[in-house]
């Protein structure tokens, strides 16, 4: 083990050919962000690292596809590896899907700073400071499979600060049972630390949300070892624009005025609280009565938006909407269920598969055989919480399609 501290950084997920996704028309001031956000947030990595003057980078994968990201994406990582190279920054990468390195174009040289780790097998390079071992960082880029084999990464005996660099999934009882001290992991857009006691398994996620997916804070993680080897993670934050969900619960009585005046005053507070970069909000309203069949049915939803992207979509910083959601919180009449009406035969077919505590599965319901094997996961919900709010939600729609006065 090291008794010298030191930092490093870990990133991952630069993902520099995806834009940001599920924005209708956005203002071409808003529009100029949301193209730049993915290389702007990237930057600011380089420049967390540079300002904090760590002892290397890490990054764990599907950073770009060179392909796909076209010139500009591999210029941009070219001019970042050479500003830390200039620094004396170590880099160590090692490629996800989207960034293997035999994908990697020949006629692009990367600087000598840079360690672009193979998928052959796991390659371990000493880090040194002073001439002196400071941390071994065994690397491997992405199996074709997405397999993360631990133990080929652990060490065989005592030695310094062990750092794996992948990018990927596994168990994290298996990670836990290797000699490894931090796991780099990659390949996921939220931050995510599975395991955190004496060893520590973290994703530090993408540095920009993408969509209403990637809801909060992005950014990367610094690591600090101290003396004794112990971890400490701390998020640095970096992104240009922030995606966000908010929950409003309307009265039974509401009506058009009071829901407008619920959204402008949080939609206020928003703009308030986050005064440095834009906000892209997915509003979740539950609602009761009149006023929830009209969010639903009636085109008020849409209504709203646009007056709330009126109001706040173009002002410095942005709040922009991107979408609202209508949950109903009011249960449904007991006597629709026993009508003799579709509507009843309807809901008494949704009761039966609420009592049943069996996987919910809709593959059958796939007309396109060609997509079965693509949406098999989504297409089966094991989850209790969610198939209950599913099959409540298939009642809601089926009273609002089925009633006559619908």
């Amino acid at each position: 083990m090291t008794n010298q501290a030191f930092r490093f950084m870990h990133a991952s997920d630069f993902r520099l050919h995806e834009p940001c996704l599920g924005l209708i028309d956005p203002p071409s001031e808003l529009l100029e962000t949301l193209i730049n956000a993915p290389f702007q947030a990237a930057q600011r990595v380089v420049d967390t690292a540079l300002t904090e003057r760590v002892e290397f980078i890490i990054l764990s994968g599907e950073i770009v596809h060179p392909y796909l990201g076209g010139a500009r994406s591999i210029a941009f990582l070219l001019e970042q590896f050479e500003r830390l190279e200039s620094e004396g920054v170590r880099v160590y990468w090692a490629g996800g899907t989207v960034d293997p390195p035999d994908q990697w174009p020949a006629s692009v040289t990367l600087p000598d700073n840079v360690t672009f780790f193979g998928r052959g097998g796991v390659t371990t390079i000493t880090h040194q400071r002073d001439d002196k071992p400071l941390a071994v960082i065994a690397g491997q880029s992405c199996l074709a499979d997405g397999r993360i084999v631990p133990s080929e990464f652990a060490a065989n005996g005592p030695g310094p600060f062990r750092i794996a660099v992948a990018c990927g999934v596994a168990e994290t009882e298996v990670l836990s049972a290797h000699d490894v001290n931090y796991w780099a992991l990659g390949g996921r857009y939220n931050r995510e630390t599975p395991l955190s006691k004496q060893r520590v398994a973290h994703y530090p996620g993408s540095p920009q949300g993408r969509s209403i997916d990637h809801v909060g804070a992005h950014g990367c993680t610094m690591v600090r070892v101290d003396t004794q080897g112990a971890i400490r993670t701390q998020q640095s934050v970096t992104d240009v624009l922030r995606w966000r969900t908010e929950e409003i619960t309307l009265d039974s009585d509401a009506d058009r005025k009071g829901v407008q005046r619920r959204l402008h005053e949080r939609a206020q507070m928003l703009a308030a609280e986050n005064s440095d970069r834009p906000m892209l909000i997915h509003w979740r309203i539950e609602a009761s009565g009149k006023m929830g069949a009209a969010l639903r049915h009636s085109g008020l939803d849409k209504e709203l938006i646009d007056w709330l992207n009126q109001s706040f979509g173009r002002s410095t910083p942005a709040v922009w909407t991107v979408g609202m959601q209508t949950r109903v919180t009011e249960n449904l009449p007991a006597a629709w269920y026993e009508e003799d009406t579709i509507l009843g035969d309807f809901l008494r077919s949704v009761r039966r598969m609420q009592a049943d505590n069996e996987p919910l599965d809709l593959e059958e319901f796939l007309e396109d055989r060609s997509q079965a094997d693509a949406l098999a996961d989504e297409a089966v919900l094991n989850d209790a919480t969610q198939r209950e709010q599913v099959l409540r939600d298939v009642a809601i729609l089926g009273a609002d399609l089925l009633r006559p006065e619908a």
